[in-house]
């Protein structure tokens, strides 16, 4: 027989593929291979995943290709175990329970199966808890309402409630309820129970049919602001106009309360603005207001204020006498409300006569035309009223004084033979002041008695220099009187004569400016040293006394 001998290229070859087929890693994911341990091709990693309260998702890994199925068995707490409770296909590694009981511990077991083998199982356990919401706030909106936030933890919740309580007051629970996913809620009547005090605390959870989440808090101190700054405002006198700052946000509007001195309070009107008239008060007493904000039946701490409701008394009552059997009273008023005004009267020391004269609350004047000066003195009280109400009484009298009387405001040195007269400053005003505007013409200055009132006025409105002997008494307030002015040389002449002759009034003997001017650079001075009256430069600095009439 011819034997073949095979060419060394071809055995090379052989040997390759012997040596390639004999290296190659094995894979033992057979479980029909005798040298397969079953037990390898167990799932592994199992994993629970939260999809909601109720629901969970498991999913595992595998190295069996040629698995059958994965069988799944479950336990609930201290439950028997349910054997194959869910079967999956051997492609599918995930599985979802939707039955799942709160606040208790599942335990599940997996195994692999392949035909009638299956592998060891491989076990996983969760205790579902029902997550509570947590950053639980409170955020003030107005003094009656409060927004509350928080975060949702939970999935599959029917919603969310919110429980409350005032103070040290009873829970009401589900006094708050919102819908499944909302994380807001608005109370919107904060002060519902003030008589429990305004701490307000709030308890949230959520909830499924009779399942709860744990609770958590959050409270807060609910305060009305009270209003602040309020002004009393009276004009008519019986009306008074109350003002104040609203400090508030939401308040259903405010409450204001009034008493009187050594009274008790009382409410008497609440409103929605800041701003209350009362025409409804008693007169001369002091009046107290108290204001607060008001929501429901709570209201705020108050803001106070009180005013004297007395009528106001005339002011400014002078008499002037027309002649010696009539006077002219006048006096000043500033408010209304009133009905008018009354003037008592009394002659000398006689009884008063109550009521002797009424006027209407326009007229600020009386004149008395039955008077005799000469032998009386009269005196009147003047005061307005309202109803049964009168005002404090202003009173003054009118006589005919003597020559250096201390009256009407200085001494009298000269009398009309009508009631009226002049008095002189019982002191001088200055020692050393000049006439004014040397050089300049004044003109229209008159020297007579009663001239002086309209030589001074010409004077002040033509000479702008300050200091001179005529704006020095021009502008002098005296003993309640302000119109004073400097004398003309006739008058002047009456102050040397009547009172400096006689020892009165103080006089220097030296000489006193007149409001008399001679020519633009010269003016009357009196010497009161000598009486003489002589012209003098409009620069010399010469003393000064003013006069008034009456």
């Amino acid at each position: 027989m011819k034997h073949i001998k095979p060419k060394p290229s071809i055995l090379l070859s052989l040997i390759a593929i012997v040596t390639l087929t004999t290296c190659e890693e094995r894979k033992y994911d057979n479980p029909y291979d005798p040298q397969v341990n079953i037990d390898s091709l167990a799932p592994y990693n199992l994993q629970v995943e939260h999809l909601g309260i109720f629901e969970k998702k498991l999913t595992w890994e595998c190295d069996a290709e040629h698995a059958e199925s994965f069988v799944i068995d479950k336990k609930t707490g201290e439950e028997n175990w349910q054997n194959a409770v869910a079967t999956v296909s051997g492609d599918t590694h995930e599985w979802i329970d939707t039955d799942i009981e709160l606040d208790k511990t599942h335990y599940y077991r997996i195994r692999t199966r392949f035909d009638e083998q299956v592998t060891q199982k491989t076990s996983v356990e969760f205790e579902e808890a029902f997550p509570e919401p947590s950053n639980f706030q409170t955020e003030k909106l107005s003094d009656k309402s409060y927004k509350l936030s928080w975060t949702d933890n939970s999935s599959g919740e029917q919603g969310f409630k919110i429980d409350r309580k005032t103070a040290d007051g009873q829970w009401k629970t589900a006094y708050g309820t919102v819908e499944a996913n909302h994380t807001e809620f608005i109370d919107t009547n904060v002060f519902v129970n003030p008589a429990k005090g305004l701490n307000v605390k709030y308890r949230l959870y959520a909830y499924y049919e009779g399942y709860e989440s744990e609770q958590i808090l959050t409270s807060t101190d609910a305060a009305l602001i009270p209003p602040a700054d309020l002004q009393i405002i009276r004009n008519p006198i019986t009306t008074a106009t109350l003002q104040w700052t609203d400090n508030s946000n939401g308040e259903d509007g405010f409450k204001i309360e009034r008493k009187y001195k050594g009274g008790n309070w009382e409410e008497i009107a609440t409103v929605t603005e800041t701003h209350y008239q009362d025409t409804d008060f008693d007169l001369n007493t002091q009046v107290f207001y108290r204001v607060s904000a008001y929501v429901g039946q709570y209201h705020s701490s108050f803001v106070e204020s009180d005013f004297d409701a007395t009528i106001p008394p005339p002011e400014n009552l002078e008499i002037t006498a027309n002649s010696i059997s009539s006077v002219t009273l006048n006096w000043d008023y500033n408010t209304t409300g009133h009905e008018g005004f009354k003037i008592d009267r009394k002659v000398n020391d006689g009884a008063w006569e109550n009521d002797f004269a009424v006027v209407d609350s326009e007229t600020t004047n009386f004149s008395d035309e039955n008077v005799d000066l000469v032998n009386n003195e009269y005196t009147y009280r003047v005061y307005a009223y309202l109803e049964g109400y009168k005002s404090a009484k202003m009173e003054k009298s009118i006589y005919i004084p003597d020559i250096g009387e201390v009256y009407a405001g200085g001494i009298v040195f000269y009398l009309d033979g009508q009631g009226g007269g002049l008095v002189c400053a019982e002191s001088d005003q200055h020692t050393d002041a000049e006439w004014g505007c040397w050089g300049t013409a004044i003109g229209g200055t008159g020297t007579g008695i009663g001239d002086g009132a309209a030589n001074t006025a010409a004077i002040v409105a033509g000479c702008s220099e300050s200091g001179i002997a005529a704006r020095i008494c021009d502008e002098l307030e005296l003993n309640g009187y302000s119109d004073w002015f400097l004398p003309s040389i006739d008058e002047l002449n009456l102050m040397y004569e009547n009172l400096h002759q006689a020892g009165m009034g103080g006089f220097a003997d030296n000489v006193y400016w007149s409001s008399s001017e001679y020519s633009s650079s010269i003016a009357w001075g009196q010497s009161f040293s000598d009486g003489g009256q002589y012209n003098y430069g409009k620069d010399y600095y010469i003393r000064v006394r003013a006069v008034r009439a009456f």
